[in-house]
């Protein structure tokens, strides 16, 4: 395989990579957006921090996600820089 035609498939698993960090940064904002409105209602009622603990984990797993994806595309741009 040819330098060109690796430099092409790197790109092209960059703009990938973009497209899938940008749909997990939007969930994780709306995740905790939810959780924010939770805790809130949580606190109205009287309820103790321990009741938002399922949307807590559940913010956690997207902000590895999104964590995860930005690894990969600095691994990316990395392998990139190497051509």
């Amino acid at each position: 395989m040819s330098n060109t035609e690796k430099a092409k498939r790197i790109n092209s698993a960059i703009k990938e990579t973009e497209g899938l960090l940008s749909k997990a940064t939007k969930k994780y904002n709306d995740t905790i957006t939810c959780l924010k409105m939770d805790i809130a209602e949580n606190k109205e009622l009287g309820n103790t921090i321990k009741a938002n603990m399922p949307w807590v984990v559940y913010a956690n797993t997207d902000k590895a996600r999104v964590n995860e994806l930005k690894a990969h595309l600095n691994k990316l741009n990395n392998m990139l820089a190497e051509y």
